[in-house]
């Protein structure tokens, strides 16, 4: 993809707090939204709504997680996970941290032969810590349930759903991939027209979370719509660990990454690199005849533990996983 670069440098930006690179890379008209800081226009808006000098600033993991991402010949798309915290130590072993989770959609339009960012739009899932740092600034209101209007929409903003491929000659292991992204996507945004895209209509959810097993994708979209009904909002974050391919069908194995659910309870100095995982996830999908791979059963695993990070840990000398 040509836009993968650009797209590499944007992670980069995100992670290092360094957004030099970027200074050609978006378009005049660029729409920037972040629900944090505001929204602006172009690139020097962009540096303002996102760059974060504050507390722990020094000293941030970063991880990138939920990658989907098309292009065709003009336009090009990508959303993703952006689970980030800030770190402060003190004497006698003390810490303060700030962790948050947010999911990114990022819109592009080719200009000339190269890709320029027309569209970046961040929104706050969730935070935990010490939000006095972010003082001033948009936070979620928990005692909401079901925050709407949201900024980024199922139906404009999923990437499926606005960029239309020519040719689809992608790898099974990243048809499989953005399958299982979408249905993240699907259970956070309620994109249900995705979801029946993605899914077999006889899926079967083994869900050990809840204790149920449900049978049918509708009873699962069903489901789903009562979480909504509870919580301000929904993100869940996946990493995948393995694939298994065999002809026409496939088993995935993916961990949820939820560092807000044990949040400040145990995080600490000794740990803090860690990924923390709450769930893991057995997916077993099947090929169809026209090359399309679709979801037949999910079973979910509750497994609360700390894995040391693949993620990105940013210092000051710029110590680092990309």
């Amino acid at each position: 993809m040509i836009s993968t670069n650009l797209f590499e440098r944007l992670k980069y930006a995100l992670a290092y707090n360094d957004y030099s690179k970027l200074d050609d890379d978006f378009t005049s008209d660029a729409v920037i939204e972040n629900s944090l800081t505001g929204s602006g226009k172009g690139y020097d808006d962009f540096v303002r709504l996102f760059k974060y000098d504050g507390v722990g600033s020094n000293c941030v993991k970063t991880n990138f997680e939920n990658v989907i991402c098309r292009e065709n010949k003009t336009e090009a798309a990508y959303s993703f996970h952006l689970l980030r915290q800030y770190s402060d130590f003190g004497s006698n072993d003390f810490m303060n941290f700030l962790q948050y989770g947010a999911t990114v959609v990022v819109k592009m339009r080719l200009e000339g032969s190269n890709f320029k960012i027309n569209q970046i739009i961040f929104e706050l899932a969730w935070i935990d810590g010490n939000t006095i740092w972010l003082e001033g600034q948009s936070l979620i209101d928990y005692t909401v349930p079901r925050v709407t209007p949201k900024l980024i929409q199922a139906k404009e903003d999923g990437v499926v759903n606005i960029i239309e491929l020519e040719k689809d000659d992608r790898s099974d292991e990243d048809k499989i991939r953005e399958v299982l992204f979408v249905y993240g996507w699907f259970v956070d945004y309620e994109d249900y027209d995705a979801f029946e895209k993605v899914a077999n209509k006889d899926l079967k959810i083994i869900d050990g979370f809840h204790n149920q097993v449900l049978e049918g994708r509708d009873s699962w979209i069903n489901f789903v719509k009562s979480l909504h009904l509870k919580e301000s909002f929904l993100h869940h974050t996946y990493h995948i660990t393995s694939f298994d391919i065999d002809g026409n069908k496939a088993t995935v194995k993916m961990s949820r990454v939820e560092p807000n659910r044990i949040g400040s309870k145990v995080i600490n100095k000794t740990n803090y690199r860690n990924d923390w995982f709450t769930m893991d996830l057995i997916m077993n999908l099947s090929k169809k005849e026209t090359g399309e791979w679709i979801l037949d059963q999910a079973e979910l695993i509750k497994n609360i533990r700390p894995v040391d990070s693949n993620g990105i840990l940013v210092k000051n000398n710029y110590e680092s996983k990309m």
